[in-house]
């Protein structure tokens, strides 16, 4: 939808499609690959834990494309495959994230995305995610303050975002 939004063309990939022979043949006809899938320090999978795009994996198709990807961990060793091989960008994360709620997360990291389509740069991008965290943060704590019974709850939730905002510091933008 974001990329309907922004009037750019895309290719949407979901099961059975989402695999690395359909990725790659579809990037080169793209700039910028956007990727939202479990994923460890080596690489990107599928449902089934197959390679999308890995250390394992053929990735000659990412010379000079953008990497955006809202996965696990990836950033530890795939970005630095992935630059290695002429990636223009990549933005990815060096630690697992865990979340219990997903809604707040995926606003942050599309907040992330509409900032790029925008035409900003990766610093921009990476503050603009970093304000969200920010605003989440506030509003999550003013909405609960003063109701003793959940208290715990908001400290709780409000510790989560901050870690997941330290997180996002140590995330990796490389270009």
């Amino acid at each position: 939808q974001i990329a309907f939004d922004h009037q750019k063309s895309y290719t949407l990939l979901t099961t059975p499609n989402f695999t690395t022979d359909h990725v790659m043949a579809n990037l080169a006809e793209h700039h910028l690959c956007v990727i939202a899938a479990h994923g460890d320090e080596d690489g990107i999978y599928n449902e089934n834990r197959d390679d999308v795009i890995s250390t394992r994996t053929t990735n000659y198709n990412c010379a000079g494309k953008g990497i955006y990807s809202i996965s696990c961990s990836c950033a530890v060793n795939l970005c630095g495959h992935l630059m290695q091989i002429g990636a223009k960008f990549f933005i990815g994360y060096n630690r697992p994230f865990r979340f219990n709620g997903a809604e707040p997360y995926a606003e942050i990291a599309m907040s992330g995305l509409n900032t790029l389509l925008d035409g900003q740069d990766l610093g921009t991008i990476r503050q603009e995610m970093l304000n969200k965290y920010d605003a989440m943060i506030a509003n999550l704590v003013a909405a609960h303050k003063g109701e003793l019974v959940n208290i715990a709850n908001a400290y709780n939730a409000e510790e989560r975002l901050n870690t997941l905002r330290n997180n996002y510091r140590d995330a990796v933008i490389e270009e």
